[in-house]
């Protein structure tokens, strides 16, 4: 039986060497095609955090836009407060926006409630650690800092210097805040807090 040959720059190739060549071919052009598939933070879904995976070469740089600037100094700062506490900050954790099956709840109680379904509420360094890794994870900026946010409710955290802070943005209130924004004011333990939730750290 003969011998099917193919013979490419001077050198034979075999039926069989051909269809495998052709077949890793196929299989890497198909892999570029497949677009990469981004997991933003939803709603009653952990999100997964490794701050000692994060790549920070995307930070290094100045950002010409204000807020993508402020952003990327917090961020910045929460890999600062990493490197001089990392059994606290760099451990693997998910962030965790529960849903919300409330109507207000005061500050005091949604602080409780965060520490009642997961570790604790989320600090300012785990929220920009959050989102330095969707940056990383391969969000654009401005999917981050620029658009409006795709989650339902306001997130609250623990900000710098001890206040409390409202961050991110509400469909729901339909203000077009995007994710890393953060709000000015500092509510009371007592206030009500409407279209907000707190942001839960969860351990393994």
């Amino acid at each position: 039986m003969m011998e099917i040959t193919l013979q490419v720059d001077g050198r034979e190739f075999s039926l069989e060497e051909v269809e495998a060549i052709l077949k890793e071919y196929l299989s890497k052009e198909k892999t570029k095609q497949e677009p990469k598939i981004i997991i933003k933070p939803t709603e009653g879904v952990p999100f997964e955090v490794n701050p000692l995976g994060i790549d920070r070469t995307i930070f290094q740089e100045e950002r010409n836009d204000p807020r993508q600037e402020r952003t990327r100094y917090f961020i910045r700062e929460a890999f600062k407060n990493l490197d001089k506490n990392p059994k606290k900050y760099g451990k693997p954790f998910k962030t965790l926006m529960p849903q919300k099956n409330w109507d207000v709840k005061t500050f005091s109680e949604l602080k409780d409630l965060a520490s009642h379904i997961g570790d604790h509420m989320a600090d300012w360094v785990e929220q920009s650690l959050e989102w330095a890794q969707r940056l990383s994870n391969g969000e654009t900026w401005e999917d981050v800092c620029n658009n409006v946010d795709s989650a339902k409710w306001y997130r609250l955290v623990k900000g710098m210097h001890g206040y409390i802070r409202i961050v991110g943005g509400s469909l729901e209130r339909c203000y077009g805040d995007p994710a890393a924004n953060v709000f000015g004011g500092t509510p009371s333990r007592d206030e009500f807090l409407g279209f907000t939730v707190p942001l839960v750290v969860l351990y393994e």
